[in-house]
């Protein structure tokens, strides 16, 4: 895993976790809790699916299916996490986590066809064989 990518995926642990406990705190701090954690290591974990699951989708399906596919493999991920965990604020728990997992799929779907792209044009470095 890349620095940069852990990197992201701690700022995701703690921005959607303190998001889901804010959402949950009218609740009681054992449910706001509850709900940091598991949107925390959701959020987390789904940053980290996202870009590998583009990456390899893309190839077959195509970028924005992938990353459409892969944005909803996630969110469907937050939804289950926080069911499991009787978080009581769903939707306003998980709707941040969502929309912007939908925006960094196709966002990292644009990089990833930039990419093959401009590899696909690249000039041989010298002493390749080709």
């Amino acid at each position: 895993m890349s620095n940069r990518l852990a990197r992201l995926s701690l700022a995701a642990f703690v921005v959607y976790g303190s998001w889901a406990a804010f959402a949950n705190h009218g609740h009681g701090a054992w449910v706001a809790g509850r709900a940091l954690l598991g949107q925390g290591l959701s959020s987390a974990t789904t940053t980290l699916l996202i870009g590998g699951l583009v990456e390899l989708l893309s190839r077959r399906l195509g970028a924005t299916s992938a990353a459409l596919l892969a944005a909803t493999a996630t969110a469907c991920f937050h939804a289950a996490v926080n069911l499991l965990l009787g978080t009581p604020e769903l939707l306003r728990t998980i709707a941040p986590s969502v929309v912007v997992g939908y925006a960094f799929a196709l966002a990292y779907a644009v990089g990833v066809t930039r990419a093959s792209a401009g590899s696909a044009n690249a000039c041989p470095e010298p002493g390749d064989a080709g």
